[in-house]
């Protein structure tokens, strides 16, 4: 049963109902004689108790006001500062704008001393312009913004050369320069290259290092002077840090020394990737307890605290969480009011935001401890506290490059920019696109904020040197769909190809996906080149790495093996399959006692270790049942269990645990699920399976031809073949806030920046794999790739989507690999809201403190419609619509949002041409109608006046209705591929104009009943269009539409066109009942109408309010940026109880090059053709009202 979170108090020293804690409760009812209270799962079913039993609803009523209008207020401040912020940014962008158009138009001139110098320093290197002025930018404030690929590295290490020998007028010493990156990697990295750069510097790196000796020695005195200060620091190498390392290093030791008074220790590195060991050798230790790991850290304060005993530390994603949360409130430096009354959702469960990060601070204290944020704080609070130390730093380095700035924090920021001071020369480099850790606390907008500065000199380095040219090319498009970004123009260079793009949507099942990765790694070892695995969720790599490893291919893993075997069902698998093969494990029989449900005491436990201690034990469970009477059925059953697993191959044996006793409610925990079926694939045996798990938790691979790495930490990275695995549209665009309480710590526009790194570190190749059937369901690819696949197919003109090896669909479509969860359907006859539902605890919201409530648990969905909905059962039974003919007129590849090239259905030709008076062909138009057509046009209002219509039918049926009319197809086809279409709908469409949305959906109604003879269709339609001329040629159109069509045996149509506005309409009572199946708009929320923001959002509403359950609101709008950031603001703002996002907010196109009497339209004058492709561009957003049913 689900944890009770509300209270109700009906009778107690403060009656009310309380929420989370049973102590909330507790306080209000202990030594009060006669109390009455119980606790619920949800808020309803509390109120509905506190009613039923006589409790005064006055109180109710006020905290429940009171609760309404802290709740408002909460919002409006959020959004309030959300606009605030992101206005502030987008001002920014318009000044760096302007700033960056400055310098493109007046470019610095290269000094002769850097050309002289680049080529006698870095002979090997062809350094373009642009790298040759970040080289030579040496004092004051200076901004470089780096693409992917653009050599940034390369750049740095030549510029530190450059300080240190060039003829610049400076003496600069090594121990005058500090320069810090985001990793540790990347500062060896940097260490290492700028090494081997000076030690053929040195050695004289062909006959450049000689001229430039020479020329010194000529030189004027001053030159010479500075040319002996870069002998001295031949012997002085320049330090390569992370920002972390500084200060532990020097800050620390010196603010320690100075009397600043910190704790001593600092949590163990094992987790971290931002300090050397060697810095902190010995240091990283607590009292007591040896090594202290931000896990251990955890672990230890969910022990002390009970209202944390369900969070499990063991789980990679809850771990995620809590430190994520944790280093966000510190790198944000916010106050415990920015935070109160905030929580966190974790499997379902809300914890107190203040409660989880006091219980964490004051684990630290105990153990007299810093975290690695904390290193930073104390850092930042010390040199304010101590000004000598400060002092000492500004004076000690005079020239500071910081690397990455796009991931630095305000607490970074803040701390740098102190170091640095208002004098101090700072070299900052960083690519806001290549922003992605936001939920450490990055702060992007603080890159373009210093970029405005007026004592700021911006650089671009614009060319990518790394990626083919369609690689480039559509990574700068995909890309430049953000709006809060400085616009910098990233270019390729022709050398490195054009590169290729294979977007892999037809791959049938998991199987498919695993043979394409081990066919392209062999391929890749055969060929010397270099391949990447990245995902988005660790979980992803499980799988990939058994079938690599089955297949003989050596790989290295970005991460600990470790935090994904053991995390979420992953780990139950694992350690009873261990079990399974050695059944005589006490260590094992503890790990998995609950999934086998053999449970026992902890007491029970202690005796059953000291018979274990001293005597040698085959069977754990047999010995736990003997000792046990209570649990001997159960270790009975496991045993069963156990001995029947091993003689299974591994995957029958973890579809029949998974099946049996998990059931995954998260995308999170799905994937999972998948990875562990997925690795037991290649493996004839359970205990094989287990072998290469234990070799797993030996291995230790640095150097491989294949690498295995998140999103995160691919950034930096470069590979010649990348494939992107699991783009699902849950795991990778979570741009949504769910709840203004809900501690979130997501940039809206940072998915897309993740992407683009991902896409990015791809050389000559990069495939986009998406799964059709994850054994047997189907997973929403991302929007993102719909996205590149769309961009790519424009710039090629080639088919995207074929996929190359061969039989690697050998076994698509086996039920052998079918999942099927044991799945309850749980029907609710009579409760609040009355339905069927998949989990007990959505159907116990409904009925908990329900009087005369009703409802049953069914093993089928018929059964449980039955049972709620008696004789008028099939109504409510989904029906599964066939759509063959229908999918023909789709792209091929199923993730480009658009439809192919195609003509209009015969039969809206012909009501187009009858409308006009001509038979067949727009050619037999009269000259002096044609004269009058052209001589028509429509001007688009705006705010100060509406788009003026009247007259103007004829133009519009024939320029725009013509290009428009598919538009509809693409959100109508998610819906009915999601299976929600309904073959008998009532439909409301505001505003069809001439008819255009009205005839596309009778169209596809057409092919869906060609289709589907045996299903009766029926389509009942009101549409409202207030512009006369409109409602003339919709009306004129339709009917002819209606009247000729090929299906009358099986698709009813009643169509009515009502001549009104909008606002009449719904305040005539029309819309009052949520009483329509669909909903339509198409360009009636547009910025041309005149039309307040306000009034639109009314409208959006009203479209809302007038859907049954189950229904869907359809917008459609013209494409661009700013529509889609406007639909999904619209969705945002309405704030309509139980409306959900079947769609989010996507831009689409449909061909036209195909459109007969299109043609004839160009050819005749009325329309210019739009270059070799005639294509319309539009966004879409689809909304679904809660259906409270099946």
């Amino acid at each position: 049963m689900a944890k009770k979170k509300f209270y109700a108090v009906v009778a107690g020293h403060q009656p009310g109902i309380y929420y989370d804690f049973w102590e909330n409760c507790q306080k209000k009812v202990n030594g009060y004689k006669g109390s009455k209270y119980s606790g619920f799962v949800d808020y309803d079913a509390a109120r509905a108790y506190y009613a039923e039993n006589g409790g005064d609803m006055a109180i109710i009523e006020k905290a429940e006001q009171a609760a309404r209008e802290e709740a408002e207020r909460k919002q409006e401040e959020l959004q309030q500062a959300v606009e605030c912020r992101r206005q502030e940014l987008l001002d920014s962008v318009d000044l760096l704008r302007q700033k960056l158009e400055a310098g493109r138009d007046r470019p610095e001139p290269i000094s002769a001393a850097v050309e002289d110098f680049c080529r006698s320093y870095a002979p090997d290197i062809a350094l373009s312009d642009e790298q040759k002025r970040a080289i030579q930018a040496v004092d004051g404030k200076v901004l470089l913004f780096a693409v992917p690929g653009s050599g940034k590295t390369t750049v740095l290490t030549i510029r530190a050369g450059y300080l240190l020998f060039g003829r610049h007028g400076r003496q600069i010493a090594a121990s005058e320069m500090m320069n810090l990156t985001f990793t540790r990697a990347a500062a060896r990295s940097m260490q290492e290259r700028f090494a081997r750069r000076l030690a053929d510097f040195r050695s004289g790196f062909g006959t450049g290092a000689e001229a430039l000796a020479q020329e010194i020695a000529e030189a004027p005195v001053p030159v010479r002077e500075n040319a002996a200060a870069g002998a001295r620091a031949l012997v002085e190498m320049p330090e390569f840090r992370t920002i972390h390392s500084f200060c532990w290093c020097y800050l620390i030791r010196d603010l320690r020394l100075a009397g600043y008074d910190m704790p001593l220790h600092l949590i163990d590195i094992e987790d971290e990737n931002d300090i050397d060991e060697d810095d902190v050798k010995g240091k990283g230790k607590s009292k007591g307890m040896g090594k202290l790991t931000m896990r251990r850290l955890l672990e230890g304060m969910v022990e002390k605290h009970k209202g944390f005993y369900k969070l499990n530390i063991s789980d990679e994603s809850v771990r995620e969480k809590l430190t994520s949360t944790i280093t966000f409130i510190k790198n944000r430096m916010m106050e415990p009011e920015e935070y109160a009354g905030l929580f966190l959702t974790i499997d379902k469960e809300r914890y107190s935001v203040t409660a989880l990060f006091h219980a964490y601070e004051q684990e630290l204290a105990e153990h007299g401890c810093m975290d690695f944020d904390d290193m930073l704080r104390f850092s930042l609070e010390g040199l304010k506290a101590m000004p000598e130390v400060l002092a000492k730093y500004q004076k000690r380095y005079k020239y500071w490059s910081i690397d990455e700035t796009q991931d630095n924090s305000p607490l970074q920021y803040e701390l740098l920019s102190l170091l640095t001071g208002k004098e101090g020369n700072l070299f900052v480099v960083g690519d806001d696109d290549q922003s992605i850790y936001f939920f450490r606390g990055a702060q992007p907008g603080l890159l373009l904020e210093y970029g405005i500065l007026d004592r700021t000199k911006v650089l671009v380095m614009s060319r990518n040197y790394r990626s083919g040219s369609r690689i480039v090319d559509m990574a700068h498009q995909f890309i430049r769909e953000n709006s809060q970004r400085a616009e910098k123009n990233m270019l390729f260079q022709a050398a490195s190809g054009p590169g290729q793009v294979n977007f892999i949507t037809q791959l049938p099942n998991v199987q498919s996906q695993y043979r394409y990765i081990v066919a392209k790694a062999r391929e890749c070892e055969r060929q010397g080149t270099t391949l990447a695995v990245i995902y988005r969720v660790n979980a992803s790599v499980f799988p990939v790495m058994f079938w690599l490893k089955k297949a003989g291919i050596s790989f290295r893993m970005n991460g600990y093996y470790k935090d994904v075997a053991y995390s979420k069902c992953i780990g139950m698998v694992i350690w009873i399959f261990s079990l399974a093969c050695n059944p005589g494990s006490l260590d094992l029989f503890k790990k998995c006692r609950f999934w086998l449900k053999a449970c026992i005491s902890d007491e029970a436990m202690e005796k059953l270790e000291a018979k274990c201690k001293n005597n040698h034990v085959s069977d754990i469970l047999s010995l736990a049942g003997e000792l046990h009477d209570n649990i001997r059925s159960h270790c009975r059953e496991a045993g069963e269990l156990l001995r029947s697993l091993v003689k299974m191959t591994p995957f029958q044996a973890a579809k029949t645990l998974l099946e049996n006793d998990y059931i995954p409610e998260s995308p999170g925990e799905r994937l999972h699920v998948y990875a562990v079926l997925g690795a037991c694939l290649p493996y004839r045996t359970v205990r094989e399976f287990v072998a290469a798990h234990q070799e797993f938790l030996e291995d230790e691979i640095y150097d491989a031809p294949v690498t295995l790495t998140t999103m995160h930490s691919s950034k930096g990275l470069e590979f010649d073949w990348v494939i992107i695995v699991d783009p699902w549209q849950d795991l990778l665009d979570m741009d949504i806030r769910p709840d203004p309480d809900e501690f979130f710590f997501k940039d809206a526009e940072e998915s897309r920046r993740l992407f683009y790194v991902a896409a990015t570190r791809a050389k000559k190749v990069l495939d986009i794999c998406a799964v059709a059937n994850y054994y047997g369901t189907q997973e929403v690819t991302c929007r993102f790739v719909e996205e590149l696949a769309f961009i790519y197919d424009a710039i090629t003109n080639e088919a995207a989507g074929e996929s190359s090896g061969d039989g690697i669909y050998s076994d698509a479509g086996d039920s052998r690999y079918k999942l099927v969860f044991k799945q309850k359907f749980y029907g609710v006859k009579q409760g609040r809201k009355p339905g069927v539902y998949k989990s007990y605890a959505e159907a116990e919201q409904q009925v908990a403190g329900y009087s005369g409530a009703l409802h049953e648990s069914f093993d089928s969905l018929e059964e449980a419609v039955r049972y709620v909905y008696g004789k008028e059962w099939r109504r409510f039974m989904p029906v599964q619509l066939s759509y063959g003919k229908l999918q023909r007129f789709l792209h091929e590849n199923p993730v480009i949002a658009c439809v192919r090239d195609i003509d209009l259905p015969q039969l809206v030709r012909q009501a187009v041409c009858r409308y006009l008076g001509v038979n067949h062909d727009l050619r037999e138009l009269s000259g002096s109608r044609l004269e009058a057509i052209r001589q028509m046009s429509i001007n688009y209002g705006g705010s100060s006046q509406a788009t003026d219509y009247h007259g103007r039918a004829d133009y519009y049926v024939l320029a725009y209705m013509l290009m428009n009319f598919y538009k509809l197809w693409l959100p109508l086809w998610e819906i009915l591929q999601q299976g929600k279409l309904k073959p008998n709908v009532r439909v409301l469409e505001l505003g069809p104009g001439p008819g255009t949305a009205t005839l596309a959906l009778l169209s596809f109604y057409c092919m869906l009943a060609l289709d589907n003879r045996e299903t009766q269709f029926s389509i009942d339609y009101v549409a409202v269009e207030r512009e006369a001329d409109f409602v003339r040629a919709a009306d004129s159109m339709v009917n002819h539409f209606i009247a000729g069509h090929p299906c009358q045996q099986n698709l009813h149509i009643n169509f009515q066109l009502r001549r009104q506005s909008f606002e009449e309409f719904f305040a005539s009572g029309y819309g009052d009942e949520r009483g329509y199946d669909l909903v339509l708009e198409s360009n009636a929320l547009n910025d041309h109408e005149n039309v307040s923001e306000d009034a639109h959002l009314n409208m959006a509403r009203e479209m809302l309010y007038a859907l049954q359950a189950g229904g869907h609101a359809v917008f459609i709008e013209p494409r661009g940026r700013v529509n889609c950031t406007r639909l999904q603001k619209f969705f945002d703002d309405m704030m309509v109880e139980g409306v959900a996002m079947l769609l989010a907010p996507r831009n689409c196109r449909v061909y036209c090059n195909r459109n007969t009497l299109l043609q004839q339209v160009v050819e005749l004058g009325i329309r210019s053709s739009n270059g070799k492709n005639m294509e319309h561009g539009f966004s879409c957003m689809v909304l679904e009202m809660e259906k409270y049913g099946v």
